[in-house]
């Protein structure tokens, strides 16, 4: 018999205590370590996590950007999120899982599986993390926290998940003038204060992460 899926969760208190708001919250010094806080994470069941508002599930919401475009989909049928399906998103993610690793280190690795899932990507990437979105309006988003994340690719970015129907690259003004036909998170991020339009990162901080992934592989495969 398979095991219960299980996702990375943190108490709604331990949120609360680091900061109380709705919406979009952005980026400030110490607020990852902080919602991050190793004591604070576990690994839960999903089921119950979907019908606990006592937990927030982590939710690496990542932005794709290629040069002055973003990357926009609907969201399809073969998506695991019923809730959200044939909804505009900018976002790309999803649960990050104990085969990303210890919770402590879950996160990034967790990100980059997503990434390697859902795009066909393969040059290097850069991150920048934006700020955390919290909507509780909805029985989505009150089991969920986003950390969201501008991700800046070389290569022009192709899906690979089915769930992601009709992507296009546009520019953000013209995102943002058809805002009302995306799912709230997307909404938040684009109204102005996520800084999308900031300048592109010039290092590359997920090749140390790849390397990782490419480590946990081969000691899968039993490589020497």
């Amino acid at each position: 018999m398979n095991p219960r899926p299980q996702v990375l969760v943190i108490p709604r208190a331990h949120l609360e205590r680091v900061a109380t708001f709705q919406g979009f919250l952005p980026d400030r010094p110490g607020l990852l370590e902080q919602i991050l806080e190793p004591t604070e994470l576990r690994f839960m069941d999903r089921d119950a996590a979907e019908g606990d508002p006592n937990f927030k599930q982590l939710i690496p919401y990542m932005v794709i950007r290629h040069g002055s475009h973003f990357l926009a989909y609907t969201r399809g049928k073969k998506g695991s999120e019923t809730r959200l399906h044939a909804l505009k998103s900018i976002g790309v993610g999803g649960h990050v899982e104990p085969c990303d690793g210890p919770a402590r280190d879950a996160l990034l690795l967790g990100m980059m599986r997503e990434l390697r899932e859902e795009l066909h990507l393969s040059s290097p990437t850069t991150e920048q993390f934006l700020g955390l979105i919290n909507d509780d309006s909805n029985e989505v988003g009150a089991v969920h926290l986003g950390l969201a994340y501008l991700i800046d690719v070389v290569e022009e970015p192709m899906c690979a998940d089915l769930a992601l129907v009709n992507p296009i690259l546009e520019p953000l003004a013209s995102l943002r003038a058809k805002a009302d036909q995306f799912e709230t998170w997307s909404r938040l991020l684009m109204e102005g204060q996520a800084g999308l339009d900031s300048p592109e990162l010039p290092l590359k901080r997920f090749e140390a992460v790849q390397q990782q992934q490419k480590s946990k592989a081969s000691l899968r495969r039993g490589d020497s």
